[in-house]
């Protein structure tokens, strides 16, 4: 079988799949280092050289606040290199999996954000992540792209972990309580790729395009606080006593960010079958390991 290869395998996403993917499938998972997506011709050499059947791409650029001050790399990682993936996987014949954001969006209301629903990037990191989508839709012929929204995992930085570590630190923090989403844990996203790839590798489903892949339910990043503190409340190991809610405008940012942007995850369910939880459920599993 050819193999799967993942590309930016130290990123939160990349790092879990492939330490679960390698349990079960015959991968190559390369890092920045063994592959810059950035560089067309390294990426080609090597892509060449694997001859894979699938590609699944964990690499960016997801500094959302660095974007504004860097453009040009923000878009040739996130939407120029994409393009040069999407023209191989045609080129070479191999399956492309992708991840996208919430920030293609900018809803007004508090629903639930399905697929199909008007695309307002109010960033640069959300424009340039755009820009990669319409690239696949463009050039590659069969294809995966799932937004993802609010990731965390135990590897890399994330929110979860830095209250956490707050946490162990301070009586008292302020966290924002006027922005909602759902955080969206890196082992439920490995674990919904790995059933749609066994029904890929398996001919049993082959149903190419875009996917919202996120928990049931929503939550502001206050609410995740306050589910971290009454986990740990007891433990004398941390200090924290209270979490104050306070606005987003407190905690300015260079970045423009939507103030609701939970993603829709009805089609993915309904259209692989797939049982996902809500988010309190895998928040709650990820903090086992700080107990």
């Amino acid at each position: 079988m050819n193999p799967i290869v993942i590309l930016g395998s130290n990123g939160q996403v990349g790092y879990q799949l492939k330490k679960d993917f390698s349990k079960k499938y015959f991968i190559h998972a390369l890092s920045k280092d063994d592959c810059d997506i950035s560089n067309i011709n390294h990426l080609t050499n090597t892509l060449e050289k694997l001859n894979p059947s699938i590609v699944i791409n964990a690499a960016a650029f997801t500094d959302v606040d660095g974007a504004e001050k860097n453009p040009s790399n923000a878009y040739k990682i996130n939407a120029e290199s994409v393009e040069n993936l999407s023209k191989l996987s045609h080129h070479l014949n191999f399956t492309l999996i992708h991840f996208s954001t919430d920030y293609v969006f900018n809803k007004s209301s508090f629903e639930a954000i399905c697929e199909n629903e008007a695309l307002n990037p109010i960033n640069i990191y959300g424009n340039s992540k755009l820009l990669g989508e319409n690239a696949i839709l463009k050039y590659a012929e069969r294809f995966y792209i799932f937004r993802i929204s609010w990731v965390y995992g135990r590897h890399g930085k994330n929110f979860p972990k830095t209250i956490i570590k707050l946490a162990r630190e301070k009586e008292e923090i302020k966290i924002v309580n006027d922005q909602f989403g759902s955080p969206t844990s890196t082992f439920l996203i490995s674990h919904v790729l790995d059933q749609i790839v066994d029904m890929h590798l398996n001919k049993s489903v082959n149903k190419f395009g875009i996917y919202h892949l996120s928990p049931n339910e929503y939550c502001s990043w206050f609410d995740i606080g306050k589910v971290i503190l009454q986990k740990f409340k007891n433990n004398p190991e941390f200090r924290l006593k209270k979490i104050i809610p306070t606005t987003s405008e407190e905690f300015a940012s260079v970045a423009k960010r939507p103030n609701f942007s939970y993603l829709d995850n009805s089609k993915i369910k309904k259209s692989f079958g797939i049982k996902i939880n809500n988010w309190m459920h895998y928040l709650n599993e990820f903090l086992k390991y700080y107990d």
